[in-house]
């Protein structure tokens, strides 16, 4: 078959991906990035924001080891271990449930904002 000739209809708001007839070349390769692999921009989309996402939690465990003990630990008893705030407070020794909220509220606006300078 010469692949030099032909003719090719798609429908309106229709798009078409292309893979090359190598049947091997994508073996290695899970079918969802196949597919996505088809269309080039697509992928270098995809890619592009995979790159950004690994960025992202890169400066997230960076910033994350970075901060006080007592961030650390409020931050992963409250999201890891899913402990209220009362029981936090008890736990870290803390007046009351309030006082661990606001601690933890600093906290997650520090990180943010180092997390968004980090990754600039």
């Amino acid at each position: 078959m010469d692949p030099t000739s032909g003719h090719v209809s798609l429908e309106t708001g229709k798009r078409m991906s292309v893979l090359t007839q190598d049947h091997y070349a994508f073996d290695d390769f899970p079918v969802l990035k196949t597919v996505v692999m088809g269309n080039k921009d697509l992928f270098a989309i995809k890619e592009e924001e995979r790159t950004y996402d690994t960025k992202i939690d890169d400066a997230v465990k960076f910033i994350f080891s970075k901060m006080t003990d007592s961030c650390r630990q409020i931050l992963h008893l409250f999201y890891f271990e899913k402990m209220p705030m009362d029981k936090i407070a008890v736990t870290l020794n803390y007046k009351n449930a309030d006082t661990v909220k606001s601690k933890k509220n600093r906290c997650i606006s520090k990180w943010s904002f180092s997390v968004f300078n980090y990754i600039r």
